[in-house]
């Protein structure tokens, strides 16, 4: 497995925009070096990406409604990997990080963090 190049990115994104999500053979055309597979592939983690990017947007204008409104919350940084925002609801929304070792590192540090709590 290799990394998507920037360059086979921009072309993904552009074939995306011209065909939709649904032509994965034309947009696998347009980048040139991908087959239909490993587009469908990248179209999926692309759209989970997205997905969340949306609910991160939607949660951060519920957290300032919140502030807003007097609900309790903190913005945390755990472990000094990035910050995430903890409502008094106990949800947490995890950061958009680039790498699958950031994600383990951030996924560590915070179980750390809440097994701390616990034990204090």
């Amino acid at each position: 497995y290799r990394y998507w190049t920037e360059v086979e990115e921009a072309l993904f994104l552009e074939g995306l925009r011209q065909f939709g999500g649904r032509s994965v053979r034309k947009i696998a055309e347009v980048v040139g070096t991908r087959s239909a597979a490993q587009v469908r592939a990248h179209l999926q983690n692309h759209e989970k990406k997205v997905l969340l990017a949306e609910k991160a947007a939607a949660a951060a204008r519920a957290g300032a409604m919140g502030r807003e409104s007097g609900e309790e919350g903190s913005d945390e940084n755990v472990g000094g990997l990035s910050s995430c925002r903890v409502t008094n609801g106990g949800r947490v929304m995890q950061p958009m990080l680039d790498t699958t070792r950031e994600k383990e590192e951030w996924n560590v540090a915070f179980i750390r963090r809440e097994e701390a709590v616990k034990n204090d």
